[in-house]
């Protein structure tokens, strides 16, 4: 814990903005000391309305069938050893008309396609999934999703500095809007209904 807040390396990073817009969340994380982290800081901040279970999301037992609205996540799936059994888990516990929302790496992004294979990744996983629209598309469709649907966005870099920010999602817009560039983005937003 860095101050009063979670590492940004927690997934719940996500977590709390979303549950002070007034919705009930479930952080999962595979990660024990992540879970306490972000136990410890809800507890410490009065949030109501906010849990998170230990857990690995390939295999989501603990969790009941068609019990979540909405189910997201971002930077966790592309490490997934079986992307389709981790989908199969997202649908299994989403409600009927429920929609999920995923992040991918783009597989034709300049910086994943070259330059993360050629430097390699911080981390050694074999399984990194890059993935295309139409593959990210088909993935969820076979675990059950309708209404499949992806979006390319992003050119920044994860290591963009906080004060460049500003410019970046300017630049960002406008490489988002030109046919044939947007392709290269660097990540592939991915929605399914169940």
């Amino acid at each position: 814990m860095k101050g009063n807040t979670p590492s940004r390396t927690v997934s719940n990073i996500y977590t709390f903005p979303i549950q002070k817009l007034g919705y009930d969340v479930t952080g999962f994380d595979i990660d024990e000391e992540a879970i306490g982290i972000a136990r410890t800081y809800a507890r410490e901040q009065g949030l109501e309305h906010i849990r998170f279970e230990l857990g690995n999301a390939q295999q989501m037992s603990q969790l009941a069938d068609e019990s979540f609205d909405h189910v997201f996540s971002f930077q966790a799936f592309r490490y997934f050893s079986d992307l389709g059994a981790a989908l199969r888990e997202v649908h299994r516990v989403l409600r009927p008309g429920g929609v999920s929302v995923i992040d991918y790496p783009n597989r034709y992004s300049p910086f994943y396609s070259i330059y993360k294979r050629v430097k390699g990744h911080r981390y050694d996983f074999a399984d990194y999934n890059y993935l295309s629209g139409a593959d990210a598309e088909d993935h969820y469709r076979r675990a059950g999703f309708k209404e499949v649907s992806s979006e390319l966005m992003l050119f920044s870099p994860p290591t963009t500095p906080t004060p460049l920010l500003p410019i970046m999602k300017g630049i960002d817009a406008v490489l988002e809007s030109i046919p044939g560039v947007s392709s290269l983005a660097g990540f592939l937003m991915v929605r399914g209904e169940k």
